[in-house]
């Protein structure tokens, strides 16, 4: 993960490399769905985005559209979990 002065939350790393086991987890524990990054992005924006990385054994990943689906199955399950706010 990055370090905070990238202007990311864990979370929003978590969606954008496609981390789909960290990105549950932060959500189950109550992670704010709400939070943008330094520069505005949602969290569905950082879902939505393309990322690849060469691993530390030569292997390549890539986010695919199955798992940016993943994570916004999660969102949407995870939402319907949460109380609603009043404004």
């Amino acid at each position: 993960m990055d370090t905070p002065q990238i202007g990311r939350s864990i979370l929003i790393d978590a969606a954008f490399k496609g981390r789909i086991d960290i990105f549950s987890y932060l959500l189950i524990i109550g992670a704010d769905q709400d939070v943008k990054c330094a520069s505005g992005n949602t969290l569905e924006d950082y879902i939505n985005m393309d990322y690849e990385e060469v691993l530390n054994n030569n292997q390549h990943f890539s986010k695919t559209d199955k798992i940016k689906q993943q994570l916004l199955n999660q969102v949407k399950k995870f939402s319907m979990s949460r109380p609603k706010k009043n404004y």
